[in-house]
């Protein structure tokens, strides 16, 4: 079967929507396939909404993903993935944070209706059936604050969505991150994989 994935990442800057848009094309690459990866960098470096498209294949010429057409969306903050999900399929996945992390670039007036979490989840629920929502922020900071990014990566490899293997994902991980911190990372994948898999079988 031929292999034709798209994947979105959305997030705010910080969060390492980009890395983990890396370790997905490294891995990629690692099994033979072709990737295109691009992205919409916004205002990241002031925490501003940050776009990674990741789009993998076995043969040259796949198009961009436009709207409608990506396979898997991996949201690490809920209003940046409201945002980016016009690119998702309507039959396609969702994985989304539900921490939220206000953009900087919203004014105060706005953000006390942004900060309704709960509507702004059920409006990714409606319009997309095959979406997971937990809180990946709680999970990380039980291994280092600073793997909420792998722990999104290992929530999304659980949906098979990923043309990779496992052991080649933890592979990219291994070589991606300073060997002091490739442990805890493996188990952030672990972690991320674990809980999403229990919930995606109805688990709390």
């Amino acid at each position: 079967m031929a292999v034709d994935v798209k994947i979105v990442l959305a997030g705010v800057g910080g969060q390492g929507a980009v890395l983990a848009g890396g370790i997905l094309a490294s891995s990629a690459i690692k099994e033979g396939l072709s990737v295109r990866t691009y992205g919409d960098m916004g205002m990241a470096r002031r925490g501003g909404s940050v776009g990674s498209f990741v789009n993998i294949f076995d043969a040259k010429g796949t198009s961009a993903t436009a709207e409608g057409t990506a396979d898997l969306l991996i949201g690490m903050e809920p209003i940046e993935a409201v945002r980016y999900c016009r690119y998702l399929k309507k039959d396609g996945t969702a994985i989304v944070n539900s921490y939220l992390i206000l953009p900087s670039t919203v004014g105060k007036k706005d953000r006390k209706a942004l900060s309704d979490v709960e509507n702004t989840l059920n409006f990714i629920r409606k319009n997309f059936k095959n979406t997971i929502v937990f809180d990946a922020n709680k999970v990380a900071c039980e291994i280092d604050s600073l793997t909420t990014n792998v722990v999104m990566l290992g929530a999304a490899f659980s949906t098979r969505k990923i043309p990779v293997s496992t052991e080649t994902f933890k592979h990219t991980i291994r070589d991606s991150f300073a060997p002091k911190i490739v442990k805890m990372n493996i188990k952030a994948f672990e972690r991320g994989y674990d809980e999403c898999n229990r919930r995606s079988r109805g688990g709390n």
